[in-house]
């Protein structure tokens, strides 16, 4: 798993989340943008839950993941309220290119640079 994946067990299989451009245009066109997807997350929406995992989902060997019925069950299976906080971390490094969102400390830092 490189940095800045998500790794996730879905029923039997596990999955990675990589940040892509690609996967943040899918979600932010599909979800109206980052403020209303962070709402339909903290009210725990399929559909979001959904809709972020497909876009980032990979396999093992790297490959994007494209059974969206096989992908729909796992999901169910794993439960989606567990499935929020991934979700969550996955968005953040999403917005921020791939790299986790920088801590308060490290921005007072760079401004006393």
């Amino acid at each position: 798993m490189k940095q800045g994946e998500v790794k996730l067990k879905l029923g039997p299989d596990e999955i990675i989340l990589r940040p892509t451009p690609h996967a943040l245009r899918t979600v932010l066109n599909d979800f109206g943008g980052v403020r209303p997807l962070y709402g339909k997350l903290y009210n725990i929406e399929y559909e979001a839950v959904f809709g972020i995992i497909k876009a980032g989902a990979v396999n093992e060997n790297g490959d994007p993941m494209s059974n969206d019925k096989a992908l729909e069950e796992n999901i169910y299976l794993a439960g989606i309220s567990d499935l929020v906080e991934p979700c969550t971390e996955y968005l953040e490094l999403l917005i921020n290119g791939g790299r986790p969102p920088k801590k308060v400390e490290d921005v007072d830092t760079e401004k006393k640079e």
